[in-house]
């Protein structure tokens, strides 16, 4: 008859556990909790209120993180771009290539090629969220491009233009991919390029590299900016006294004088946070 063998060998062929194992697990089992594991409990109850929210974040984090170890092929794709950026030779861009409803206030740009190309925003900082994935490009124009007093009635604005046009038209012939113009936060006056990368395979559907014209850090008076003075004249008062104030020209230069310390700035701050 059965002896209970079917049983034992349920319970692992008969072979009974050490007892030194049953000890360690049990051990383990009731051991103090490990510093990670306390500031876990501690990040729960002063931040989370509730293992559930903490939950629901951590699966969140992990719909809309972005695993940068496997982004070497983009990483590869920015430093081919940013020699074709700085190597875009000197040419004249005609005024004849504005477009807006602003008239010519210049004629024409003798265009030389970027003195800086960073990335800035949530790429470098490791910030980036799906699903929609962009690199910011810095494109900084040389200050032999322009003129002290550019500030005025939208002369940089449109030599800042007339700068993107040529990148644009260098950047197609080069073909790195496809490049088209948008505005930058919604704002027609200052255009931005669009990059559809090509040859990254899975990545060149899934990223876009945005390039972004600025200013020398130095070239305005950070007081020309300032909300309440006037930067575009308007005709028949006489008295700049009495110019009314242009807050949003004044603040759409102040972006792009300021883009690289901003950069620089967030992503010390950044660096400085613990992982």
């Amino acid at each position: 008859g059965d002896d209970g063998g079917g049983l034992a060998g349920f319970a692992g062929n008969g072979a009974a556990e050490p007892a030194e194992d049953k000890a360690t697990a049990r051990d383990a089992l009731w051991a103090d909790p490990t510093h990670d594991e306390m500031q876990g409990l501690r990040e729960t109850e002063l931040l989370f209120k509730s293992s559930l929210m903490r939950l629901q974040i951590e699966e969140l984090k992990g719909e809309v993180s972005v695993n940068y170890t496997k982004l070497a092929p983009l990483e590869e794709y920015l430093h081919a771009l940013r020699a074709t950026l700085l190597a875009i030779p000197a040419s004249r861009v005609p005024a004849s290539d504005l477009a807006g409803p602003e008239p010519a206030a210049i004629e024409g740009l003798d265009f030389i090629a970027p003195t800086g190309v960073h990335v800035v925003g949530s790429f470098l900082l490791r910030t980036l969220a799906r699903p929609a994935l962009s690199v910011d490009i810095a494109v900084e124009m040389p200050a032999e491009c322009l003129h002290h007093k550019d500030f005025l009635n939208h002369k940089y604005l449109q030599k800042r233009q007339l700068f993107l046009s040529r990148i644009a038209e260098a950047l197609s012939a080069a073909g790195i991919g496809e490049v088209s113009f948008a505005c930058f936060r919604g704002d027609p006056r200052k255009p931005i390029l669009v990059i559809a990368p090509a040859g990254l395979k899975g990545l060149s559907k899934k990223f876009a590299v945005n390039i972004l014209p600025c200013l020398p850090p130095d070239l305005i008076p950070a007081a020309r900016l300032r909300p309440t003075r006037n930067n575009v004249r308007v005709v028949g008062i006489s008295d700049i006294a009495e110019q009314p104030p242009t807050p949003s020209y004044n603040a759409a230069l102040a972006e792009d004088s300021g883009m690289a310390r901003h950069a620089a700035l967030l992503h010390a701050a950044f660096s400085a946070c613990p992982p």
